[in-house]
């Protein structure tokens, strides 16, 4: 399912998503996507975080403006909350506009709250379901990052500092242990911790469409080195 996003606003993001979720910005910024994909639409467009310097009644109408334009077939939500997902349906139902179909959110080990808690009552009142990521936390839960940052690791990538900075945070420090106590249970079950903790979502109703790594087409032949 061919996908892109628009509208990184924070700064640690870079590229035409940085340009903002104004109209003209949305459909420029999806229009060098597509011609980068060398596709003439993808199948949803991604408002990937809100934007302070747009309302959200903007952010709704530019979203319905690239599904009009054909450019797309259905939007979502990327790193959204809850109540910030609930006011743009509301709007898109008051001014007869395209309402977001799913939530894209970050989910894996470390990272339930959200899709397990927060989620599931737009699932059953709107319809609003979820597109997950991250089901080896960027590869923590591979093993990868156990003794350092590896040179040749994402996290070493000029881009990826806040990466660096969350897997040398004190946090971090505190996963280890649970870390090294998924590997112990992935040997006993004769599989890589990396398959355990990627099936444990994958078989989750709750989460029923789970982004993984291009190196890694099944839950059974994954590559502990993606994230």
């Amino acid at each position: 399912m061919p996908t892109a996003g628009v509208l990184a606003q924070s700064p640690e993001y870079c590229g035409v998503s940085q340009t903002g979720v104004a109209c003209s910005h949305a459909a420029h910024s999806l229009r060098g996507s597509l011609s980068r994909l060398q596709l003439d639409y993808v199948d949803s467009v991604f408002a990937n975080r809100t934007d302070i310097n747009a309302p959200l009644e903007e952010i709704v109408r530019a979203m319905t403006f690239v599904i009009e334009q054909g450019m797309a077939m259905y939007r979502g939500t990327s790193r959204w909350n809850v109540v910030k997902i609930m006011e743009a349906y509301s709007i898109a139902r008051q001014f007869n506009l395209i309402p977001p179909v799913c939530e894209q959110a970050e989910y894996h080990y470390f990272q339930r709250d959200k899709v397990e808690l927060h989620l599931p009552e737009l699932y059953h009142k709107i319809g609003v379901g979820a597109m997950t990521w991250s089901p080896l936390a960027c590869g923590l839960l591979s093993g990868k990052y156990n003794e350092g940052v590896p040179e040749s690791s994402r996290a070493a990538m000029k881009g990826y500092t806040w990466l660096k900075e969350r897997l040398c945070s004190d946090e971090r420090k505190k996963q280890l242990s649970k870390i090294k106590e998924l590997h112990l249970l992935a040997n006993r079950l004769n599989c890589m911790a990396a398959q355990l903790a990627i099936g444990n979502l994958d078989y989750c109703s709750i989460a029923p469409l789970l982004l993984l790594p291009l190196s890694a087409p099944h839950p059974g032949h994954v590559d502990c080195s993606s994230g």
